[in-house]
C-alpha cells in the first residue's frame, strides 16, 4: 500500500497522541458528551391593551369564553361581567337570564330543563342592545327572530343563526302601516311600510315551550301576547318593557308572575319556576347591585323613571335614551 507523503507526516506527528489510549478516550468522551443547553433568558410578556372603542372609549365585548366561565360559577360576579363587557343588552338582561337559567337548571334540585329556545320580538339590531345574541352566539340556544323593520333583515340574516320572521305581530292577522324609525319602529297611523301582521299563534304553531321570550315592540306588547296559543305554547320567562297594569294582570291570567326589574323590563316567571327565581334573585340580592336588578317590581311598572338610573348603563347608552327620551330621567 502506498502512503501519500502528507499523509504519513501526519501519522509521524500524530502516533504518540494516538498510542495514549487514555487520551484518545478522554477526547472522545470530550467530544461526544451531552451538555445542558444554556435557556435563553424568557422574554417579559409585552402588556396589550385591548383596542377600544374610539367612539365611546370602551374596551370591546370580552368573548364568548368570558361569558360561559362567568356564567358557570356559582355566584357569577356581576361587577367582572359588566367590568368586561359581556353583555349586549341595554340593562343586562342577557347576562340575568343566562345566569338564571344556568341556576335553575343545574344540580339534584334542577327545577328547569334544556333544550332552551327563546323569541326576540322585536330583534331589532343584531348585536348592538340584544337581549338573545349571548344565547345564540355563545350558548347555542335555538331561536326565532322576529322583525319587521327592513333596514335591520340583513343584518340579522348575516350575524346572526335564527330564522327571521320580517313582519310584525299582532292579535290577528292584519293589514298595518309600519313607521320604519331605527330602533323605535312601530306599527304608525301614516302609511310608510305597507305590511301584514302575522300572531304569536302562528309564528310558534310548532314549538311547545319557549324558555325566554324578549318582548319589546313598542307599546303593542298586549295585541302580541293576546295572539299567542297558551294552552299549546309555554313559556318559562318573559322579559317586558314598560310593563302596565293590564300586562301583569294578562300575563297572571296565563300563569307568569312579575319577578324582579331589570332596567326598565319587568322579568315574569312561569307560576311553577317563579318560586325558584324569586329565591335564587335573594339569594344573589347583594352580588347583584352592579346589575340593574330590583325586587321591587314597581321600580319598571305603569312608567316609573327609576329603572332608567341604574348604574349599569354605560354614559354612551344613557345619553343616547336621554337624547331620545329627554324626559324620562332617573330618580334614583
Amino acid at each position: 500500500m502506498v502512503v501519500a507523503p502528507h499523509r504519513l507526516l501526519w501519522l509521524l506527528y500524530c502516533s504518540p497522541l494516538l498510542a495514549d489510549s487514555s487520551l484518545l478516550s478522554r477526547t472522545r468522551a470530550y467530544f461526544t458528551q451531552e451538555r445542558p443547553e444554556t435557556p435563553t433568558p424568557a422574554r417579559p410578556p409585552i402588556a396589550r391593551q385591548p383596542p377600544k372603542n374610539t367612539a365611546t372609549n370602551e374596551p370591546p365585548w370580552s368573548g364568548c369564553g368570558a361569558v360561559k366561565r362567568w356564567a358557570a360559577a356559582h355566584r357569577p360576579d356581576w361587577r367582572a361581567a359588566f367590568g368586561g363587557k359581556m353583555s349586549h343588552s341595554q340593562f343586562g338582561q342577557d347576562l340575568v337570564v343566562i345566569a338564571l337559567v344556568h341556576a335553575l337548571s343545574r344540580g339534584a334540585n334542577a327545577t328547569l330543563g334544556g333544550p332552551f329556545h327563546y323569541v326576540d320580538l322585536a330583534a331589532n339590531d343584531p348585536k348592538s342592545g340584544s337581549n338573545t345574541y349571548l344565547l345564540d352566539a355563545c350558548f347555542s340556544w335555538k331561536g326565532l327572530c322576529v322583525e319587521p323593520n327592513p333596514q335591520y333583515h340583513a343584518a340579522i340574516r348575516g350575524a346572526r343563526s335564527c330564522p327571521l320572521v320580517d313582519t310584525c305581530v299582532s292579535d290577528r292577522e292584519v293589514a298595518v302601516d309600519f313607521l320604519a324609525t331605527g330602533p323605535v319602529g312601530h306599527i304608525a297611523g301614516r302609511k310608510l311600510v305597507p305590511m301584514t301582521c302575522t300572531t304569536l299563534r302562528r309564528v310558534l304553531e310548532k314549538h311547545r315551550r319557549v324558555t325566554y321570550l324578549s318582548l319589546d315592540v313598542e307599546g303593542h306588547e298586549l295585541p302580541a301576547l293576546k295572539g299567542m296559543d297558551w294552552n299549546r305554547t309555554a313559556v318559562d320567562f318573559i322579559t317586558l318593557e314598560n310593563a302596565k297594569a293590564d300586562h301583569v294582570a294578562y300575563l297572571g291570567s296565563r300563569g307568569l308572575r312579575p319577578v324582579v326589574c331589570v332596567g326598565i323590563d319587568t322579568l315574569f316567571a312561569r307560576d311553577p319556576l317563579a318560586p325558584a327565581a324569586s329565591a335564587w334573585f335573594d339569594a344573589n340580592e347583594a352580588s347583584l347591585a352592579p346589575l340593574c336588578v330590583d325586587r321591587d317590581v314597581a321600580r319598571c311598572q305603569d312608567g316609573d323613571a327609576r329603572g332608567y338610573s341604574c348604574a349599569v348603563q354605560t354614559p354612551a347608552v344613557w345619553n343616547a335614551w336621554q337624547g331620545k327620551f329627554p324626559g324620562r330621567r332617573g330618580t334614583g
